[in-house]
């Protein structure tokens, strides 16, 4: 079972978490929570998330991409009793389960949370999957951002409201800049067997050196947009504990700077889980 759950890329779920604590922390200062819609929202958040990783792995596997030996290639598929049969079946599994949860969301909270879903849905499926594989395409990048971030963040605020709010998108911003430094890293980290393969990601069309200046902004501007936000009086100045987590966005930085690629995408997932929980603390109490 060790494997399984290794293979689900488990390190990387605050990716999605922190997004929906986020979304569910800024409707709980509009009025009171309904337990059922956070059920749901959850397991659907994370059931996607799954569903990218799964034939993420899957599909890097068999085109080639990811190699015997290669830091990102799951236990699951060198594991002779199992391999990529099995963790294909797997993928189609919470397929079914990521299915069944978006005609739930939307028969209980409407259209525009069932257009949500599906668009989370389909953006974790078709990430590496057939026809439309974005990730080899260099669509990555923004459809992450707004799918992992300002989506999930909105997906949970809508459905407890049923209401929209122009500042639960500006605030979900530095959640999707961070997360979109995880996808980032991922890329600049499999460059070369991207490369190998065909693919056209981004860091592939724009160059490492060009990448690299990507992802430091994407790991500096969220500290820009909270102060920026405290400055104009959206946000309280307790907001500013997020700068406890910038030490490791700057050993990041020193890391891609080296091109030192390899530890960075488990890294920058860690960071975006500090910078999101100070984040939803200091939301929390103010």
């Amino acid at each position: 079972m060790n494997k399984w759950w290794l293979s689900l890329r488990p390190y990387s779920f605050t990716a999605s978490l922190i997004p929906l604590l986020l979304g569910t922390v800024l409707a709980g200062n509009v009025g009171s929570l309904d337990p059922l819609g956070i059920i749901l929202t959850y397991s659907a958040g994370l059931t996607y998330h799954i569903i990218a990783n799964v034939f993420n792995s899957y599909y890097d596997w068999e085109n080639e991409c990811d190699q015997p030996g290669d830091d990102q290639v799951v236990p699951v598929l060198i594991d002779p009793t199992l391999g990529a049969k099995a963790l294909y079946r797997a993928g189609m599994l919470f397929l079914g389960i990521g299915v069944l949860l978006t005609l739930i969301l939307g028969r209980l909270y409407g259209l525009t949370i069932f257009i949500i879903a599906v668009s989370g849905l389909a953006t974790a499926y078709f990430y590496t999957a057939p026809p439309i594989a974005y990730k080899y395409r260099g669509w990555s990048l923004p459809a992450v951002f707004i799918s992992m971030g300002v989506l999930l963040t909105a997906s949970v605020y809508i459905v407890q409201t049923a209401s929209w709010d122009w500042r639960v998108t500006w605030l979900s911003l530095p959640i999707s800049f961070l997360v979109a430094a995880i996808l980032h890293g991922n890329e600049m980290r499999d460059y070369h067997g991207d490369l190998s393969y065909g693919s056209n990601s981004l860091v592939i069309a724009t160059g490492i050196p060009i990448g690299v200046v990507i992802y430091r902004s994407l790991v500096l501007i969220p500290y820009i947009l909270v102060l920026c936000s405290v400055v104009l009086g959206i946000l309280s100045p307790l907001s500013l504990i997020v700068f406890l987590s910038i030490r490791g966005s700057l050993a990041l930085i020193a890391l891609v700077n080296q091109k030192r690629f390899g530890p960075i995408v488990v890294s920058t997932a860690k960071l975006h889980a500090q910078f999101g929980l100070l984040y939803v603390i200091s939301l929390l109490i103010t």
